[in-house]
């Protein structure tokens, strides 16, 4: 915060946390402790400081202190596994940057960014076509199914959807200001 209004980006922070259930049996209780501050500093900070933090498993954050981590962030977002057309777009940087061709009609259902990487990658490494280098790539919805599927029920309860438009909610209280005579 000595430079201003920080913005701190924080990737796969449930590995972070995921050993400081075990407190002194693993580590001498250091990394609880520091995780402790951390919260402290959370509720205390000064305004403009922002947190982004990705997770791969919420369950860790939520339960991680019996909610109290959850609570320290003014929110959580879910993002889903991309549609066929956010696909499609990925589809074209990594074709680019691997100079291979990927069909605009290729069938992407179940890929994420990291498979789209992949298929480009076998396609440039055997130099073959996109059907071709689909039976070496593993889609992580074929791979996870199950997971992505428990996610998805998990992230609804808690998170806000990134990936699809909200409908509109209107967040004004009615304050009753009694009778002001």
């Amino acid at each position: 915060e000595a430079f201003g209004n920080p913005i701190v980006f924080c990737d796969e922070f449930d590995k972070s946390i995921a050993g400081l259930q075990g407190g002194a049996s693993t580590d001498g209780g250091s990394g609880n402790r520091m995780m402790q501050n951390w919260m402290q500093y959370m509720i205390d900070r000064d305004p403009g400081s922002y947190w982004i933090c990705t997770s791969n498993n919420i369950n860790t954050i939520k339960e991680f202190s019996a909610g109290a981590l959850l609570r320290r962030f003014d929110a959580a977002f879910f993002i889903d596994m991309p549609t066929q057309e956010e696909c499609r777009g990925i589809a074209k940087i990594w074709a680019r940057k691997k100079n291979v061709i990927i069909p605009d009609d290729f069938d992407f259902d179940g890929y994420t960014g990291a498979d789209i990487e992949k298929l480009a990658r076998v396609m440039s490494m055997i130099k073959c076509d996109a059907d071709r280098a689909r039976r070496f790539v593993i889609p992580t919805q074929v791979a996870l199914g199950k997971q992505i599927s428990q996610i998805r029920k998990d992230a609804a309860k808690i998170c806000l959807p990134a990936s699809q438009a909200l409908e509109k909610v209107d967040f004004r209280r009615k304050i009753d200001m009694g009778s002001r005579t």
